[in-house]
Parts: structure tokens; sequence; C-alpha cells
């Protein structure tokens, strides 16, 4: 008889690993910067959903995208953290967003522990604060996790200008991460965290 984790695992390894790189190709083919990001929120739940079944804890049903995104950059912090250096001008791009609304540092929300955790990514980068690897891991997962509410909240033209910077860095987080070559297979080393 075969354990319903081993079934999992397997199923974790075949069909969700051609999901995860379906969404990821078509984000590739997207023109649209909202189909784009679409597609590749898409795949990177699936990711985070994948790594966890792999790993032989999946998630409970209650648990939303945003959890298993956060702990997804987790698992990744030093391949994330990388990319993040790399591309440090457009992350003081968005330290230096304000939101429409209210004016808050990279975009406008009622929560007070998010706005602390945008408040210190924004000074990391314009006043040079020091932030820790993880604390900037964590705020680019929930500046991505923001704009996503915000999208399905409607379109606007700041968030065209924010897909712009995001998107490619979400796509090279997915590349790396999940070692997608986009003409190829993907080719997954499990890690835990």
């Amino acid at each position: 008889m075969v354990s319903r984790n081993k079934t999992a695992r397997d199923l974790a390894r075949g069909r969700r690993r051609s999901f995860v790189k379906r969404w990821y190709d078509r984000a590739l083919q997207c023109k649209d910067p909202y189909d784009r990001f679409f597609c590749l929120w898409i795949a990177l739940v699936a990711a985070a959903q994948r790594r966890r079944t792999l790993t032989g804890i999946p998630f409970r049903e209650i648990y939303a995208d945003r959890e298993k995104v956060l702990e997804y950059f987790e698992c990744n912090t030093s391949i994330i953290y990388d990319i993040l250096l790399k591309n440090k001008s457009k992350l003081t791009f968005l330290a230096s967003r304000k939101g429409l609304r209210f004016g808050q540092p990279v975009l406008d929300t009622r929560s007070l522990r998010l706005r602390r955790i945008l408040a210190d990514f924004a000074s990391h980068y314009l006043e040079g604060l020091p932030i820790g690897e993880e604390a900037l891991v964590e705020a680019f997962a929930e500046i991505l996790n923001k704009i996503r509410i915000n999208l399905f909240q409607g379109l606007d033209r700041e968030d065209l200008e924010l897909l712009k910077v995001v998107n490619p860095l979400l796509k090279e987080i997915l590349r790396r991460c999940e070692f997608v070559q986009p003409s190829g297979e993907i080719r997954r080393l499990i890690r835990s965290c």
C-alpha cells in the first residue's frame, strides 16, 4: 500500500512541477504587465505549495497565499537577498514611492505592522539605515502581496509603474529558486528551512 505522503510527494515532483513551469512560461509570454504579474504570482504560490509538500509538511487549508509566499521567501532567503542586492536601483525606486492616498512609504496600508515594515524598507534604501537580510526579504514579499491585493481592488496607473519594477524581480526569484530555464524543465533541489 502506498502512503498518502509518498503519493503527495510524487504529485509535487511531477504535476506540480509542470504546473509551476506552465505558469512561469505563460508569464514570459505575456505582454501585459498585469497578466504577467498574476501568472508569476500563481507560479510562486504553486512553488511554495510544492516545496512544502516535498518536505512532507503540507500547508493547512487555512493558510492564505501571503503565508505561503512569506515562508517560501524565508526558505530561499539567501537567493532572494542576492537578487535584491543586485537590483538596488529598482528597490530604491520602490522605497522612494509614496502611496497616493495617504502618502505612506512605498504603498498605503491600514496595517500598522506592514507600515513599519515598509518604513524600515524605505529607510534602508533612502537613508542607509541597516536592515537584516531576513527583514529585507520579508519586506519584499510583503510588497508583492500588497501589490496583489491592490490589483484585485482595481487597476491604477501607479500599479503599472510598480509592476514594471517588480515583475522582473519576481521572474528572477522564480528562475533562481526553482532553477527554471524558460525553454527547459524545472530542476529543483529541495531545501528545507
